[in-house]
C-alpha cells in the first residue's frame, strides 16, 4: 500500500496511512480535492487484422509470410517487387539517367523518408498525438541513415517529416474521414502476392455526395506512377478476397507534400481499377525470375558462422 507522511493543522498524517485516508482527512478539514482528469478515448475503432505477416528483403525482392511460417512455398513477393518489372516512363528514365551513380543513393534516401512519414500517419489514424521530439527520436533511434542524401542534420529531416504530416493533416481535415483499416496485411495463399494496404476509409467522395464511400488510399510522399494505380487494385483484390462484406468503392492515390508555400497542400488522385494489368506485370515478373529449375522462390543465402575457432571445431557453430 503506498504511505504518506505529511501534517495538516492539528491533525498527523502518519507513515503508513493510506492515500485514501489522508484524502479523507484534507476533505473533513474542509479541503477540496481535485479529481484527476479523464483522457477521452479518441482513437477509432479499425478492423483489426486476423493474421501477422512479416517481410524479408532479398536480392530477388521484397517477400511476405506469416510470422514463424518457414516454407518458402508460402511465401509470397511483394506487389510492388513485381511491379517493379515495368518501366515508369520518360520522366523517370530521364531522371535516372541525370542522377547516374547516385541513383541508387537517392532511391534510398526517399524510401526512407516514406518510412517516417508512413510510421507517423499511422501514428495519427490510431489516434496519437505526434510532436517534433518524437520525430526525432525516431529519427536517432533508427539505424537506416540513408536520409542523409537529402539533410545534413537530424532536425532537418524531421522538419521534412513534420511538412509531410502537415499535408496529410489537411487531406484530414478537408475529407474527415473515418478510418476503417490501417497498415492493414494483405496475404492469402490463393493470391500471387502479398503486401500491406496503406488506408481504408470511409468519407464523401464529392461534397454533394450523398452517403460515404468505402476508399482504398494509398500514401506517397513521391511523384505519380501508373503502376500506383496497379499496385491499388491489387490491394483492393486481396482486401475482398478476405472481407467480400466489405467491398471497396474506389482506389485513390494521396500524394502528399513538403514543398507547399503559405498552407499545406496535397493531391488525392482517383485511380482506375485494373487488376489484370497487375497480373500481366506479376506474370512478367515471374517469367524473368525464374531459376534454371523453373521456379520463383525466395533467394536466401546461407548464413556464415556466427562462432569461429580454429582448434576446438566442436564448438564452432553453424547458424540455421
Amino acid at each position: 500500500m503506498t504511505t504518506i507522511m505529511t501534517k495538516s493543522g492539528n491533525n498527523e498524517i502518519k507513515r503508513g496511512t493510506s492515500i485514501q485516508d489522508a484524502l479523507d482527512l484534507l476533505v473533513s478539514q474542509g479541503y477540496q480535492i481535485a479529481q484527476p482528469v479523464q483522457e477521452l478515448d479518441t482513437s477509432p475503432t479499425l478492423i483489426r487484422p486476423t493474421m501477422e505477416i512479416t517481410h524479408k528483403d532479398l536480392s530477388n525482392g521484397r517477400w511476405y509470410h506469416q510470422i514463424g511460417d518457414i516454407d518458402l512455398l508460402n511465401w509470397r513477393p511483394s506487389v510492388t517487387t513485381q511491379l517493379s518489372i515495368l518501366d515508369k516512363g520518360p520522366g523517370f528514365n530521364l531522371w535516372n539517367r541525370n542522377l547516374g551513380h547516385m541513383a541508387p543513393r537517392h532511391r534510398d534516401a526517399a524510401a526512407i523518408r516514406g518510412s517516417h512519414v508512413h510510421y507517423w500517419m499511422h501514428a495519427l489514424v490510431a489516434g496519437s498525438t505526434v510532436n517534433t521530439n518524437m520525430i526525432l527520436n525516431h529519427i536517432i533511434q533508427t539505424n537506416d541513415e540513408s536520409w542523409r542524401y537529402f539533410y545534413d542534420k537530424e532536425e532537418q529531416f524531421a522538419h521534412s517529416i513534420r511538412r509531410y504530416l502537415a499535408s496529410f493533416c489537411a487531406f484530414w481535415d478537408d475529407k474527415t474521414p473515418t478510418p476503417v483499416a490501417v497498415e492493414y496485411p494483405i496475404y492469402s495463399p490463393e493470391l500471387p502476392f502479398a503486401g500491406r494496404l496503406d488506408l481504408l476509409l470511409k468519407f464523401k467522395k464529392a461534397k454533394n455526395s450523398k452517403k460515404e464511400s468505402l476508399i482504398l488510399v494509398d500514401l506517397k510522399t513521391g511523384a505519380p506512377y501508373p503502376t500506383h494505380a496497379y499496385q491499388n487494385s491489387a490491394y483492393k483484390l486481396g482486401w475482398e478476397t478476405e472481407h467480400p462484406e466489405l467491398p471497396i468503392d474506389y482506389i485513390a492515390g494521396l500524394y502528399v507534400k513538403d514543398s507547399y508555400r503559405g498552407d499545406p497542400t496535397y493531391t488525392l488522385t482517383y485511380q482506375t481499377y485494373n487488376y489484370d494489368a497487375f497480373l500481366s506485370a506479376s506474370h512478367l515478373w515471374h517469367e524473368k525470375s525464374k531459376t534454371k529449375s523453373g521456379n520463383v522462390l525466395p533467394t536466401i543465402k546461407k548464413e556464415p558462422p556466427k562462432e569461429f575457432n580454429l582448434y576446438h571445431k566442436q564448438t564452432t557453430k553453424r547458424s540455421n
